[in-house]
């Protein structure tokens, strides 16, 4: 279980990745374009804060703060299981909560 999801986790963190250095604002892009980017940006963060509470800190720790489970178990006091766990479903609730905008 905890090899599939960090599997699915360095998926997800290069994609991440991808889109932010694609999807940053760029003296390039139309206003049209800014403006979307920006509507993305808020989609995704407002879908992050109404997530569970224990899913949001580990979210927040993996994805903002690039934080290793190990470092956040030791942060949270919980195993790295655990931390895997509610990753994995913070990331299938973020799913289903912006699929309707991603279809």
């Amino acid at each position: 279980y905890i090899r599939k999801s960090q599997s699915n986790e360095r998926k997800l963190t290069a994609y991440t990745r991808e889109a932010e250095i694609h999807g940053s604002a760029s003296e390039n892009d139309s206003p049209e374009r800014m403006l979307i980017k920006t509507e993305q940006s808020e989609m995704i963060q407002g879908a992050i804060d109404r997530l569970p509470p224990k899913q949001r800190e580990v979210v927040t720790l993996y994805y903002m703060q690039h934080l290793k489970y190990r470092e956040i178990a030791e942060i949270l006091e919980c195993s790295e299981g655990t931390v895997a766990s509610r990753l994995n479903q913070a990331l299938k609730n973020l799913k289903r909560k912006l699929s309707k905008y991603y279809l």
